[in-house]
């Protein structure tokens, strides 16, 4: 049946899982990188990883380290992302294997953003073995819950294209005058539309689908219902989030 005969419920139904492997991959704070050994074998190392702009995975590695050493011998390489953490039944919760190849990434931009994603890292930019790599996403197998498993190719999760080009190199300068010019405007956001009492929060980043908020080392995600790939999208996404939050009763 094509797209043109598929009822409303049935669009939804085949939009949920690269809706909720996007929402992940933006998410996610720690995952599990397996890279081959000298001798073909697997090796997993926990990492921490931050999503650029387009969505693929950023890390921040150390030369010295044993996976980063398999790397620059086989790029190939699999990550473990999964939402599983605190679940009476983890089994029964969502999680992706994602499958590709690390490349170093030398681009200021991207480090600068995982960066402010991950401030704990900040400590190691001291020493010349660490840099940064992308995780170019060759393909994902999501787990929904028992019995919900979907392939997805690699163009479902990362954006491709001049638009997200555009808005990754308009990225730093959107988040620094929104933070800076209406941080007040945030603090409503991560209350009402987060729940999150106390003042402190902070916009660290966005991409086309949403914003990352941050209070120290605390990352709190707000995604948007419909797609915003461009800096005029994404200011009015933010107005957007703003006259809902607005309209929201402050909680007692």
């Amino acid at each position: 049946m094509g797209a043109m005969g598929m009822s409303p419920e049935m669009k939804e139904a085949e939009e949920e899982p690269r809706r909720t492997a996007r929402q992940l991959l933006r998410a996610m704070t720690t995952a599990a990188l397996g890279t081959l050994a000298e001798d073909g074998g697997p090796y997993v190392a926990l990492a921490t990883p931050a999503a650029d702009v387009d969505g693929a995975p950023l890390l921040f590695l150390s030369r010295l380290a044993r996976h980063t050493r398999h790397l620059l011998r086989d790029p190939r390489a699999a990550l473990l992302v999964d939402a599983t953490r605190g679940l009476a039944t983890p089994l029964a919760g969502t999680r992706m294997s994602l499958v590709g190849r690390m490349r170093p990434w030398d681009e200021p931009r991207a480090l600068a953003r995982y960066l402010r994603l991950r401030p704990d890292a900040e400590r190691y930019r001291q020493f010349a073995d660490f840099g940064l790599w992308r995780f170019e996403i060759e393909g994902a197998h999501l787990v929904l819950g028992f019995g919900r498993v979907v392939d997805l190719p690699a163009e479902a999760l990362v954006d491709t294209g001049p638009e997200v080009a555009a808005l990754a190199a308009a990225e730093p300068a959107l988040v620094a005058e929104i933070d800076r010019d209406h941080n007040d405007l945030v603090q409503l956001l991560a209350e009402r539309l987060l729940g999150e009492r106390g003042g402190g929060w902070r916009l660290v980043a966005l991409d086309a689908d949403g914003f990352t908020l941050a209070r120290r080392q605390r990352l709190r995600r707000l995604e948007l219902t419909r797609p915003a790939p461009t800096p005029e999208a994404i200011r009015s996404a933010f107005l957007a989030l703003v006259h809902k939050a607005r309209r929201r009763p402050a909680e007692p």
